[in-house]
């Protein structure tokens, strides 16, 4: 079977890694340094996409960063990037590319504690209170009461003499 040139090759997949992930160190100190003071975060974020591009095969278009990596990123504001960031990159077959800080963890989709529409939350309250009133009443055991000061019998010293004594 013949290879194709590298032009028809480079078109014709989306990425190089379909679903794998990769752990790539990205230097931005560098291209930030060439650039305005007040530009450096514009192109850091800039160069962080074409260094993604270009290691994964795809457009810069296709690029989507996480938003913990965006705000790791403007954590010094737009004069100071951070020099260099490790990052974890994910690629999909369709040639799209999601970019998340290493120590990020993924986000469990959470559909039942999403937040609940006041009809809802009104529906819960109604099943909750139906189920309350058809459970049968148990009566509870009384509890023992502790007897107060008063109540208790006074106990009566066995020396009555020797306490006498001891007191005058």
């Amino acid at each position: 079977m013949a290879e194709k040139p590298k032009t028809e090759r480079k078109k014709e997949g989306g990425t190089k890694t379909g679903g794998e992930e990769k752990v790539l160190i990205i230097p931005l100190r560098r291209k930030a340094r060439k650039s305005p003071r007040n530009m450096r975060m514009n192109r850091s974020v800039r160069e962080m996409k074409t260094f993604l591009a270009r290691h994964m095969r795809t457009e810069p278009g296709n690029i989507s960063v996480s938003q913990q990596l965006n705000e790791r990123l403007w954590k010094g504001g737009v004069h100071n990037p951070p020099a260099r960031i490790k990052i974890k990159v994910r690629a999909d077959e369709e040639g799209r590319v999601f970019a998340s800080l290493l120590e990020e963890k993924e986000r469990q989709k959470r559909e039942s504690k999403r937040k609940l529409g006041l009809r809802e939350r009104l529906a819960r309250r109604r099943e909750e209170a139906k189920e309350e009133k058809e459970k049968p009443a148990v009566p509870e055991a009384p509890k023992e009461k502790e007897k107060t000061r008063k109540e208790r019998p006074k106990e009566a010293p066995e020396d009555i003499d020797q306490e006498l004594m001891l007191q005058g």
